[in-house]
């Protein structure tokens, strides 16, 4: 929590200076988290989805600010409950995919596909050439829930960005938008 709170990044450079000076203040704390830092990496931006494999979080240890790498593919699959049967990685023309296979704790006995790739700056002729390959490999065959991120045209997929939203902040008050917003 505290290391949550060191690395958190204020939409105005006045957020931090009343943050520490209501340290006491369960209210104005919470009324801070959820509207002055609703831009911070440590509250996970879902636009950086898109680049799954780049995805880095400010932390604090040691007493000295740090940047490390963050396995969204797993914290996803935590956050959903997979028990994932196979972890494989594939190439499209050094297009790299990360595709985890297994059932979720919602869905005993029924096969959930998750599939990542980095999809920054992709148009409508690579998600076209995206869900060709999916197909053609057969990468969600036999799933009967598949799961993409940063956008798909892979038939049937659902949005790993709508769900890691809806597990991620569950509880939080305020429902976050894909933008960092809350309402």
């Amino acid at each position: 929590y505290e290391d949550a709170l060191d690395g958190i990044e204020f939409d105005d450079a006045m957020g931090e200076m009343r943050l520490e000076e209501r340290l006491g203040d369960e209210y104005t704390i919470k009324y801070m988290l959820k509207w002055e830092t609703k831009g911070s990496r440590t509250l996970l931006n879902l636009m950086e989805l898109t680049r799954p494999f780049d995805y880095r979080l400010r932390s604090h240890a040691n007493g000295a600010n740090r940047e490390a790498a963050v396995d969204l593919a797993e914290t996803f699959n935590w956050l959903i409950g997979m028990n994932a049967r196979t972890r494989r990685v594939y190439d499209d023309g050094g297009r790299r995919y990360l595709i985890y296979r297994g059932e979720t704790r919602d869905a005993p006995g029924r096969e959930a596909v998750v599939i990542w790739r980095d999809t920054a700056g992709w148009g409508e002729a690579d998600f076209a050439r995206d869900a060709d390959f999916v197909f053609q490999s057969g990468l969600a065959d036999g799933a009967d829930t598949v799961y993409a991120n940063g956008g798909s045209a892979i038939e049937g997929s659902r949005s790993v960005e709508t769900l890691f939203e809806r597990r991620m902040f569950a509880g939080v008050g305020g429902e976050r938008r894909l933008d960092g917003s809350v309402r």
